[in-house]
């Protein structure tokens, strides 16, 4: 499983719900990451970058850029 799968179910499930903003979508997938670390001890998806966390934004990195930059 990669970040965007993550991203993409939650787009599928919560879109029609909610406003999901890049940043918005980026923190839910990186607190489903830590969620998973923390209650499983394994990461929900193999991430070829290490995430980035700092005061500003809270994104992984392939999610962000492919929100940013779609290919359609």
């Amino acid at each position: 499983m990669q970040s965007l799968d993550v991203a993409n179910l939650l787009i599928t499930r919560y879109g029609n719900e909610i406003e999901l903003t890049n940043l918005k979508l980026n923190k839910l997938v990186y607190f489903a990451q830590a969620i998973s670390l923390r209650k499983y001890g394994t990461p929900l998806f193999l991430q070829e970058c290490p995430l980035n966390s700092t005061v500003i934004e809270w994104v992984v990195p392939s999610t962000h850029f492919a929100r940013k930059h779609p290919l359609s």
